[in-house]
């Protein structure tokens, strides 16, 4: 069993947010979350006649947004966008029937306290960003573990799950890569990603070397955090590469995205040195 929603080799879309992914978009994305196949969506795209021509808003506002709506010098245009099918007619249909047995598969486990075993691979701390109009804000919710190798009853599941745990039960426990734990809780469903709520009755089946996360240097980690414009593979798949979430409070409606966070702050990914000296160490 895999993760149907987290596909990425299902869709691919245009728009300009998901530059930053190489326009990889997940199934959930698409499916669920815009349910914009095929029928596609409405773009809208704000222009300040001022800012284009390098002067300063009459209303003082340093970005465009929806508050401009009905000022002089504002102006939107409307694009229409469809994602593209990356599937032929007979591996899309093969696909919806993978996604209807996973989708049953999660309706079976829905509201059950469910006995898990998997491996974590990494620890990462888990943070918030919130964007304010005079600053930035980070907040240390916890830590997330990541776990492969996963068994849900007697099922393999062939993906990712993710535990959010809190300062005290990492304390208590000093989660670390290479633990294989049981344990039991409940999955749920994140915008795609399967995350274990309450987890309890955690049993360390094997304990590992590998120094523990605490507070004091996962909050320096979180503050001296790098935000990258992009989101690579090398990046989700090394430890040090958190994909955090981000509540834009600017304006009056809120927006949630997420980005991808260096906790070793390198400036930019291609210029990443901790592989190769993790090698020479």
């Amino acid at each position: 069993m895999i993760n149907q929603y987290k596909r990425h080799d299902v869709f691919r879309c245009k728009h300009e947010a998901h530059k930053s992914f190489h326009y990889r978009v997940s199934v959930y994305h698409v499916m669920y979350e815009k349910e914009c196949y095929p029928q596609g969506c409405i773009n809208t795209i704000w222009h300040c006649v001022l800012k284009e021509r390098g002067k300063e808003c009459v209303k003082g506002f340093n970005y465009v947004g929806r508050e401009c709506k009905g000022c002089t010098y504002y102006k939107d245009e409307k694009i229409h966008l469809q994602p593209e099918l990356l599937l032929n007619q007979e591996e899309y249909k093969e696909f919806l029937n993978d996604l209807e047995d996973f989708e049953d598969w999660l309706l079976s486990l829905k509201n059950k306290k469910l006995d898990l075993r998997g491996e974590i691979v990494t620890v990462k701390p888990w943070f918030q960003e919130n964007i304010l109009p005079d600053r930035k804000q980070r907040k240390l919710l916890g830590y997330l573990l990541v776990l492969q190798n996963n068994f849900v009853g007697i099922t393999s599941f062939d993906d990712t799950l993710y535990i959010r745990i809190s300062e005290k039960m990492m304390r208590r426990y000093n989660f670390a890569p290479g633990m294989v734990i049981e344990y039991l809780g409940e999955i749920k469903v994140d915008r795609g990603r399967l995350i274990i709520y309450n987890p309890h009755n955690i049993e360390v089946i094997r304990d590992t070397t590998e120094e523990a996360w605490d507070k004091n240097k996962a909050l320096v980690a979180v503050r001296t955090a790098t935000k990258f414009r992009e989101q690579v593979d090398k990046c989700l798949e090394c430890p040090w590469g958190c994909l955090a979430d981000v509540k834009d409070k600017r304006t009056s409606k809120k927006i949630f995205y997420r980005n991808m966070f260096c906790l070793k702050a390198v400036a930019d990914w291609q210029d990443c040195y901790i592989k190769s000296y993790e090698i020479l160490e």
